[in-house]
């Protein structure tokens, strides 16, 4: 007697729940983004507002969300390689079911799902397979020539070419002046490549002004 009356009860909590409850359904399809459904990872989930409820694929490709409450909610697929779009599910307290595509981070409104409401059972369909991979940065040799400490670099590379060419018919206080102009362009670079532009620049002025004054002597 007592196990008939516990088998009775528990039909009747088993039917209350099922009066206050209701399964989403809905099933995954194909398209050129996703030709075979059975590439999905075998963990693929649908959840319902971040994990709520959870439900897996089945072997048909469609899937049952148990037990859902009346509410609003998001749905959308969580897996590992292939992007799908959100919804909202609506279900209200007769266990009515309305889907809205699109779902946005708004407040939803009786408005919105009326005029994105889609399909029910729904009907999902990849939009995007996520790319893990970062293309390789090209070589822009334009840009590696602007950079000023490689001009630096070539030009006294050009001066250590030409430089002895020039030398060759001076005499002897012309090639200890050329000399020392080198050291100071050397000096000039040391600073360059050191970052000090402050006293780069000052000292270039300083022996700009040093040259010029020689030059007013010697007339």
């Amino acid at each position: 007697m007592k196990f008939i009356f516990s088998s009775v009860l528990l039909i009747l909590i088993f039917n209350i729940i099922s009066c206050l409850s209701v399964s989403i359904v809905g099933r995954v399809y194909p398209n050129t983004i996703l030709p075979d459904v059975k590439d999905l990872s075998s963990n693929t989930e649908i959840i319902l507002n971040g994990g709520e409820y959870v439900a897996y694929l089945k072997h048909d490709n469609s899937f049952e969300v148990k037990n859902v409450k009346p509410g609003v909610y998001i749905l959308q697929v969580n897996t590992k390689n292939y992007v799908f779009g959100k919804f909202w599910i609506v279900v209200d307290e007769s266990n009515n079911v309305v889907a809205a595509k699109e779902a946005m981070d708004i407040e939803v409104s009786p408005s919105f799902i009326k005029e994105n409401q889609c399909n029910y059972p729904l009907e999902l369909q990849a939009v995007q397979k996520k790319d893990y991979f970062n293309t390789r940065a090209s070589i822009d040799v334009l840009s590696f020539l602007k950079n000023p400490l490689v001009l630096l670099m070539l030009g006294s590379i050009g001066i250590m070419f030409v430089l002895p060419k020039m030398v060759s018919g001076l005499d002897e206080e012309e090639l200890k002046e050329v000399k020392k102009n080198q050291s100071n362009v050397q000096d000039f670079m040391n600073k360059a490549s050191n970052g000090d532009l402050s006293q780069m620049f000052s000292s270039f002025l300083a022996e700009t002004q040093m040259g010029g004054s020689k030059v007013n002597k010697r007339k």
